[in-house]
């Protein structure tokens, strides 16, 4: 009995003891040396509403809430005014924003 309770304990500390002194090294990768974003479509994240705009100038913002979210999308499959050759089988492209910058992709 004594013996289990030594494993069971040994088995606590170390679940749960190994993560933290992983922890302690930290990241060192710095955003700047972080690859860019894959695009989809003409769109990446972090791109500004002017730049959406300027890829769609269809396109219709929203009001930004309290927060600095803002959330618009694109139907090029329904509104005729739209290339719909750079937006071929596409029905609607959703777009998240988080203070002026794109934030799903």
């Amino acid at each position: 009995m004594f013996e289990r309770r030594i494993l069971v304990a040994f088995v606590f500390v170390w679940s749960f003891g190994g993560p933290t002194m992983a922890q302690e090294n930290g990241c060192t990768a710095k955003l700047a040396g972080l690859p860019q974003a894959p695009e989809l479509r003409g769109f990446h994240l972090g791109m500004t509403t002017d730049q959406v705009k300027a890829r769609v100038p269809q396109v219709v913002f929203p009001r930004v809430d309290d927060l600095g979210v803002s959330k618009t999308s694109i139907n090029p499959y329904f509104d005729p005014q739209i290339d719909k050759s750079s937006f071929e089988n596409v029905r609607t492209v959703s777009l998240d924003f988080l203070d002026g910058r794109r934030t799903h992709l």
